[in-house]
């Protein structure tokens, strides 16, 4: 019995570790400003020094998952959705791993 037990102990284990390195740590939620409701579909793309990150899309909670790197590693957020104006979010220097964000409705021309 305890030989069937290790494998499946390590399987968890490796199984736990794995998952934790795959699913974005890091998090940005994106609301409109006006009505603090999610904007589904926003993209948020993380700015390095010199280079963007991979770009996401926020999902129905308006929630982006963006790396496990921690934020204070970014320089910044650039942030967009149709219909809203675009951000550049510069990211505070101490340790966060979630970021609130609200966008500003385009004005009518």
């Amino acid at each position: 019995m305890t030989r069937k037990r290790i494998p499946f102990a390590i399987t968890f284990v490796l199984t736990g570790l794995l998952s934790g390195c795959v699913q974005p740590r890091d998090t940005v939620r994106v609301s409109d400003k006006l009505s603090r409701s999610p904007i589904p579909g926003a993209l948020v793309v993380p700015t390095y020094l010199s280079v963007n990150g991979t770009a996401r899309r926020t999902n129905s909670r308006g929630v982006a998952g963006i790396g496990g790197f921690g934020l204070s590693s970014l320089y910044s957020l650039e942030v967009s959705a149709p219909g809203y104006e675009r951000l550049s979010v510069p990211l505070p220097k101490k340790d966060v791993n979630h970021l609130e964000v609200s966008l500003q409705p385009a004005s009518k021309p």
